[in-house]
């Protein structure tokens, strides 16, 4: 079994997300509606109900008060039954699916991204959280994606006769080695900048699948250097020298698509940076993909002052004028840096030991909601459920040599065996660990 993870004297309430008393029944509706799609698929195998009724007794009963507070924030628990979105699948296939969105996240803050964007509208909230479940799933992005990353590109390289996958291969490779897009660095707020390098993309360089694939694993990939109380991450669109043979709709349409259905609020600012007057055209068309909500994050700078904003400057890149020097350098993948992916036994304990701890975090998310709905002081039962949801952090971090290929920040130090993230400058966050990590000179200037 897991064992504690929490220190004496920690302050759990500084790592749950702080909510109003509307926004926390708002969550916990969710929660609900997340435990009856479960128990419908227990019911429908014949088993009695585990979450609503069997676990906590939280359901439709309760007090004439209780049933009011819900109401108050739109929640109807007799609302109209909507159709199964996963018929066919068995009751632990629809869990294992849900908890499958969460890595070493906290659930409460993922959850509440999903309301955040459907303006605190609980039903639209897990329709689209049942929508990002299909995609992961039939996108294969864990299975796949991640279980292979770049050194399963350099295997079909090396294996492959097939034309079109060694040219997938090579093309999803090749963002990586030229620096197109990178994790560096946090900004005034503590989140992760990612950076895309639009000057080095030429749409002909490679086929589209690998430019998805490449967009879809740096977005995972930076859910990694999201911890909490940060959940979320900068992103800035670097225009330097930007050309017309530089344009490219594909990748920014695929882009607001993953934003607006399968990572909402990832992303808090999105900065575009150094757009030339070239830039105005295109942005007319690619302004009209996005949404209102959305181009409120949305950000022009020239100067690094105009970076200062939203980043300090010891943490801005050299290039753009600020005082760290490091420099982007792709180091390829190493011999047997994943031979912990094939150690299926320690994988499938360390999964075992994950859902004993979920069987606990959904029994007291129950508990929880129950307290709430009773008028009672529920402290005590948050503290005991964050502490499990500590405990799957520490196991998610465990489990991840066996879940995911070592990327290039595995490689350089970044991303530690324990989820600590070691960058050069680490100025607007306390107390974390600052190690220089590698970072040579970019292809930029062969591509420029």
């Amino acid at each position: 079994m897991l064992h504690s993870v929490v220190r004496d004297g920690e302050n759990l309430a500084q790592w749950r997300p702080d909510l109003s008393s509307e926004e926390e029944l708002k969550l916990l509706e969710l929660w609900r509606q997340v435990f009856n799609l479960f128990d419908k698929h227990a019911e429908a195998e014949g088993n009695k109900a585990v979450h609503l009724r069997q676990v906590s007794k939280w359901d439709t009963a309760g007090s004439e008060s209780s049933r009011r507070k819900r109401n108050h924030v739109g929640v109807n628990p007799d609302a109209k039954k909507v159709e199964d979105p996963f018929p066919g699948m068995s009751y632990e296939e629809v869990r294992r699916m849900f908890w499958a969105l969460f890595k070493h996240d906290h659930p409460d803050h993922l959850l509440l991204r999903f309301l955040r964007h459907q303006k605190w509208d609980v039903a639209k909230a897990h329709e689209m959280m049942i929508k990002s479940e299909k995609w992961r799933h039939e996108t294969r992005l864990e299975e796949d994606i991640m279980f292979n990353g770049e050194q399963g590109a350099l295997n079909v390289l090396k294996d492959s006769n097939e034309k079109h996958a060694r040219e997938r291969a090579e093309g999803f490779l090749l963002q990586f080695r030229k620096g197109k897009n990178f994790v560096h660095g946090v900004d005034k707020e503590g989140r992760p900048i990612v950076y895309i390098r639009s000057r080095l993309h030429r749409s002909s360089e490679q086929p589209v699948e690998s430019i998805e694939r490449s967009i879809v694993y740096t977005f995972e990939t930076t859910r990694l250097f999201m911890n909490p109380p940060v959940a979320s991450a900068l992103l800035i669109f670097d225009l330097t020298s930007f050309g017309i043979a530089n344009m490219d709709f594909f990748p920014i349409k695929f882009m607001i698509g993953l934003f607006e259905n399968y990572y909402p609020e990832a992303f808090d600012h999105v900065i575009i940076h150094r757009a030339p007057w070239i830039f105005q055209g295109f942005w007319k068309v690619i302004r009209g993909w996005i949404s209102a909500e959305a181009n409120q994050h949305i950000h022009f700078t020239n100067s690094v002052s105009d970076l200062e904003n939203f980043i300090p400057r010891q943490n801005i890149l050299k290039e753009f004028g600020g005082d760290d020097n490091w420099e982007y350098v792709y180091e390829e993948a190493r011999p047997g840096e994943n031979e912990q992916l094939a150690w299926t036994h320690e994988r499938d304990h360390l999964l075992k030991e994950r859902m004993e701890v979920i069987d606990k975090v959904e029994q007291l998310t129950c508990e929880w909601a129950r307290g709430v709905e009773d008028g009672r002081d529920v402290k005590e039962i948050r503290d005991r459920r964050d502490i499990h949801i500590k405990e799957l952090r520490t196991n998610y971090w465990k489990l991840d040599p066996m879940l995911r290929a070592r990327s290039v920040y595995d490689r350089w130090g970044v991303i530690q065996a324990d989820g600590t993230i070691a960058t050069p400058v680490l100025a607007s966050r306390k107390n974390q660990v600052t190690v220089q990590s590698k970072g040579l000179r970019s292809q930029d200037s062969e591509d420029s």
